[in-house]
């Protein structure tokens, strides 16, 4: 029993140390629904949000760049985000089933915090003849 008590105490102490770390780092700080909450540093940082044509957010979307191994998924706020990539040129996919894909160029540069929004569309249905 008490081992037990022991490995929840050290367990809500690890998770309870983890929290004050983050929320002192206003560089890694998220609060979910505020894409504006990430802090300018050094590093590149591309991020933004993706809707559908009707204006919602649109969750689960991949979100890539291409010829990289960089690639990410919206979250349920239609957010997306990425850190510490190279400064340079890229060519962004943003794609879902069943929706049209988006390939655009983009250009990130350090220091900054780069942001592209991106509207999904419905492709169009064939008609079988």
């Amino acid at each position: 029993m008490n081992r037990l008590l022991l490995t929840i105490s050290f367990g809500i102490l690890t998770i309870q140390i983890s929290a004050q770390n983050i929320s002192t780092r206003p560089d890694l700080a998220f609060q979910p629904g505020s894409v504006s909450s990430v802090q300018p540093t050094n590093a590149v940082v591309l991020k933004g949000i993706v809707r559908t044509s009707d204006g919602k957010p649109a969750a689960f979307v991949n979100v890539q760049l291409k010829d990289t191994k960089n690639g990410t998924m919206t979250n349920e706020f239609g957010e997306y985000f990425f850190y510490n990539i190279a400064e340079g040129k890229y060519m962004i996919v943003v794609s879902y089933v069943g929706l049209k894909t988006i390939q655009s160029e983009i250009e990130v540069k350090k220091g900054e915090i780069s942001v592209y929004d991106f509207v999904l569309s419905e492709k169009r249905k064939r008609t079988c003849r």
